[in-house]
């Protein structure tokens, strides 16, 4: 009677780790294949754009063209971030996000010749061009980020 207990309890495991084995292995390996992005991820590296742009719209007169383009960096390193994450049939906004992030990015690339230290008021006379270009990325931003529900 107890080989005969030994010997159930011995199938009974045998078959409850052959029954984990396969599903993690496969759990394992497809989490890996697919790799997908999630929505949370997507919302997360949007929320890092949408930081970028609220350090951007403080821009003034006496910010420097090297603190400009650090914060420009922030945000084209978040965009691209974005982009890798994007998830959902939300194309259109995203390609408005992307036009918007490409117009800011122009308008920053006229910075490059000047010195790091100078003024915006000397380098964007115009500051509220530059400024309605934040708040037509910063539009576009909360657009996706309604889409994504976020």
């Amino acid at each position: 009677m107890r080989r005969t207990h030994i010997l159930v309890v011995g199938w009974a495991a045998a078959l409850l780790f052959a029954a984990c084995g396969p599903t993690a292995t496969a759990n394992t390996s497809q989490a890996s294949a697919t790799n997908t992005p999630t929505p949370a991820t997507a919302c997360q590296a949007l929320t890092k754009v949408q930081s970028g742009l609220a350090k951007l719209s403080t821009v003034g007169v006496n910010t420097t063209v090297a603190e400009v383009e650090r914060f420009e960096q922030q945000v084209d390193t978040a965009v691209n971030a974005l982009n890798q994450h994007f998830v959902g049939n939300t194309s259109d906004a995203l390609s408005a996000l992307n036009s918007a992030h490409d117009k800011l990015t122009t308008k920053v690339a006229t910075f490059e010749h000047l010195p790091a230290s100078t003024p915006m008021s000397q380098a964007a006379p115009n500051l509220a061009d530059f400024h309605m270009k934040v708040v037509q990325f910063q539009t576009t931003a909360t657009n996706l980020s309604v889409r994504l529900k976020c």
